[in-house]
């Protein structure tokens, strides 16, 4: 196996993420976090339109507001 050296020739990929739940209980600190699963993807279209390769979310309990693990909650 040959190792690979860093070199002038390396090429760095740029990958540009978003998280537009933010973590914890963001929800009480602005109103304008996305909860439901309408307001997550709304949130995720600016974004992804403007180069953003990765949206990074937390799913959450549209009643609550709270991140939830349930199975269905994002889908």
């Amino acid at each position: 196996m040959q190792s690979i050296g860093l070199t002038k020739d390396l090429k760095w990929a740029l990958f540009i993420t978003c998280a537009v739940t933010g973590g914890g209980d963001t929800v009480s600190r602005h109103p304008l976090i996305p909860v439901t699963p309408r307001e997550i993807a709304d949130a995720a279209i600016a974004p992804a339109s403007a180069g953003v390769a990765i949206i990074h979310l937390h799913a959450r309990d549209p009643e609550a507001g709270q991140q939830s693990r349930r199975s269905g909650v994002i889908c």
